[in-house]
């Protein structure tokens, strides 16, 4: 995918590109665990962090935002985030998002509207 965007600024192309989600967690799985060293010291670094099946997407990336923060201050800095409105998820103060990673020569990445909380659409077809 990295390879098409970059390959549009330079062509002015554009592609459809088709990813299997599946077969990304298949191989995902497939690289197995850390080995057990590599685990107590995320474990150490993480102390206190509990994540459980029950915890919903917000929750845990909550709880883990908040705990890499402790674990490395140095990792957050302002320059890698962007201020939006937080109406979409009902709130009446900016959200901070992931800034993109790259710049491109020839086109802008940005987000018109941030992706929104669960329930804040109704169910109709436009």
């Amino acid at each position: 995918m990295i390879s098409a965007l970059f390959q549009r600024t330079k062509e002015d192309n554009t592609f459809d590109i088709d990813i299997s989600l599946t077969q990304y967690n298949i191989w995902f799985y497939r690289l197995g665990l850390y080995p057990e060293a590599v685990q107590q010291s995320l474990r150490e670094m993480h102390q206190g962090l509990e994540l459980r099946h029950s915890h919903d997407v917000l929750e845990g990336l909550a709880k883990t935002h908040k705990s890499l923060l402790q674990a490395r201050p140095d990792f957050a800095k302002p320059e890698h985030f962007w201020e939006m409105d937080g109406g979409e998820w009902g709130l009446d103060r900016p959200i901070k998002i992931v800034a993109p990673a790259f710049k491109m020569s020839r086109s802008k990445l940005e987000y018109a509207v941030p992706s929104g909380r669960r329930g804040r659409s109704s169910p109709s077809w436009s």
